[in-house]
């Protein structure tokens, strides 16, 4: 008989709390593949307990994380449509406990991850902005 009230056991610190909380948001920010996170990105390649999550809550907990010196919060405007996008710091400028204080994620997780390929909408729809902007180099996104 299988157990329901036995919690998941993933390797990721956000699968281990399933919860939707600010904590959670902030641990799957940090945890999306690439540099680069958008709320678009979340609700549409995050995971699937957040791909519900308001732009409020998004901005709360980047706000959060910028606060913790985990990165950047940036709102980019194109002609159609305004976006919150979280620039996350790379794992070369981070200290080992500074993730680790946070208890967010582990940093070899958080490295790997940030290493991955961000979602197309992300390159396809923010990239060029984010370069024209100076607020990215032409190759920090991996195509």
């Amino acid at each position: 008989m299988l157990n329901r009230s036995a919690p998941r056991s993933r390797g990721s610190t956000f699968y281990r709390s399933n919860l939707v909380t600010s904590r959670g948001i902030m641990s799957a920010i940090l945890l999306m593949s690439g540099p680069v996170c958008s709320h678009q990105a979340m609700n549409s390649n995050g995971p699937k307990m957040l791909r519900h999550i308001t732009s409020g809550q998004f901005m709360n907990a980047a706000t959060k994380l910028q606060d913790a010196n985990l990165g950047t919060l940036f709102s980019l405007q194109t002609r159609q449509t305004s976006q919150y996008i979280f620039i996350k710091k790379p794992p070369a400028e981070m200290s080992e406990g500074l993730i680790q204080n946070q208890d967010l994620c582990r940093i070899e997780e958080y490295t790997y991850r940030y290493n991955m390929r961000p979602p197309a909408s992300i390159i396809r729809k923010w990239k060029p902005k984010l370069v024209e902007m100076g607020m990215v180099p032409e190759d920090h996104f991996k195509e």
